[in-house]
């Protein structure tokens, strides 16, 4: 495990979001100098005597990438910036989790903090979650949060870019899907590979897989999973240990997400553990967080689903896969957003319960080519027009689901605001 020297005297931070702030912040409190930029400053980026640390937000097309790029200095994300040091802060424990994937990262998170709490370990969620791993050190540094906390971190493609020594005790890749092509030249073999670095420095046993891979499409020995579901029994080295029908997580990518946050969670507590009532009934009364498959009161006989959180194919396929609309056929989707060079052609096989599909966001034209032939389409340019022509047309019976399998940068700041207007739009 890499292990620092000592802090740099300086670093130039790339970025004023929540990420690049809490580097600053840090930064500070480790006595190093700083200093922050962003494209909108105009500037051009000076002499760079130290690190620079870039947000996951700046994109590699930006000029204050491209000028960092060329100044010939060290470049680490966020996440290497924050991870060096801790390493520092806690020379004692030095646990944490790490979990990535397209779908279900966040989700699996939350889980498995609330799991590893359970049991009386100090776990705290952080990272691509709001909640900065920088702002976490520097809690530790100020004496806020005690050296022996555990972080659960959410990491993302962005992060891992530039994580080169970043080292987990355990971590995660739950799946790898179309999303963020936009941002790498090589398609997705370049983003599967940004995921892939989670792994570069963490033990081979503690490399966990979601439920739908296999060790056959990494390059690096991965750990066999110790979970199963048997008959909705969730088995650990197939001893039963709870009833997965229990559990609020409805769907196949639930369970894959169930199954990831046990295995790590695993490793971090004795195997008698897994066993106990404590972690059975953790498991039992987790419920996902807004914006993911949510589901929000009826009205006029239709059920009202947002799943604003849904910003690829892949989890719009998962949404339809797993609702259930009274009418057999009686789905009207809300889909649409700003594009990343994604590949939506995994629609097209899970439209059977689809009624019409109501198109909206700077994709729609490339969505309405793809799907109206095979279902009914209207593309309206106004989010809030789509809703209410969903709503519309809904009869009772059917499913109003908002699941636009793209971001929602084209409209809305992100997918939280987008998912709080559309919920706002029904209940009116």
């Amino acid at each position: 495990m890499f292990t620092p020297k000592k802090n740099p005297d300086s670093v130039t931070i790339l970025g004023r979001g929540l990420s690049g702030n809490a580097a600053a912040r840090l930064a500070a409190l480790s006595g190093i100098k700083h200093q922050q930029y962003t494209d909108a400053d105009n500037t051009i980026l000076p002499p760079c005597p130290g690190p620079i640390v870039v947000s996951p937000g700046i994109p590699p097309d930006s000029a204050l990438y491209r000028a960092a790029q060329s100044s010939g200095a060290p470049m680490l994300s966020e996440l290497e910036f924050a991870f060096r040091l801790w390493q520092r802060a806690t020379p004692q424990s030095r646990q944490l989790a790490a979990i990535t994937g397209t779908n279900g990262k966040t989700t699996t998170v939350e889980l498995t903090g609330h799991l590893l709490r359970s049991v009386g370990i100090n776990a705290i969620e952080a990272g691509n979650t709001g909640l900065p791993f920088s702002d976490v050190v520097a809690d530790i540094i100020a004496g806020k949060r005690p050296n022996s906390l555990i972080p659960v971190l959410e990491v993302s493609s962005f992060q891992l870019e530039l994580a080169d020594n970043f080292a987990p005790t355990a971590a995660v890749i739950l799946n790898i899907a179309s999303d963020h092509i936009n941002r790498y030249n090589g398609g997705l073999a370049a983003y599967a590979a940004a995921k892939l670095k989670i792994f570069a420095h963490t033990p081979a046993g503690n490399r966990i897989i979601g439920a739908t891979m296999s060790s056959s499409d990494f390059n690096t020995a991965t750990a066999p999973a110790r979970f199963s579901c048997v008959n909705d029994m969730i088995c650990f080295d197939g001893r039963k240990v709870f009833n997965y029908q229990k559990t609020s997580l409805p769907g196949p990518h639930n369970l894959e997400n169930l199954l990831a946050a046990l295995e790590v969670t695993s490793r971090f507590i004795p195997h008698e553990q897994v066993f106990s009532e404590k972690l059975r009934l953790a498991a039992c009364s987790f419920h996902p967080g807004a914006h993911r498959l949510e589901v929000l009161p009826k009205r006029g006989g239709v059920a009202c689903v947002n799943d604003s959180k849904s910003t690829n194919p892949a989890s719009v396929v998962a949404a339809l896969t797993t609702v259930k609309p009274k009418n057999p056929k009686g789905i009207c989707l809300i889909l649409g957003g700003l594009d990343k060079n994604m590949d939506f052609s995994p629609l097209l096989d899970c439209l059977d319960k689809v009624k019409k599909i109501f198109i909206t966001g700077a994709c729609r034209d490339k969505l309405l080519a793809l799907l109206q032939p095979y279902v009914a389409c209207e593309a309206i340019t106004n989010f809030d027009n789509c809703v209410g022509a969903a709503i519309n047309h809904a009869v009772p019976g059917d499913m109003l689901l908002l699941s636009p399998g793209c971001a929602s940068w084209d409209t809305f700041t992100d997918y939280r605001q987008r998912g709080d207007r559309f919920r706002q739009l029904v209940a009116e």
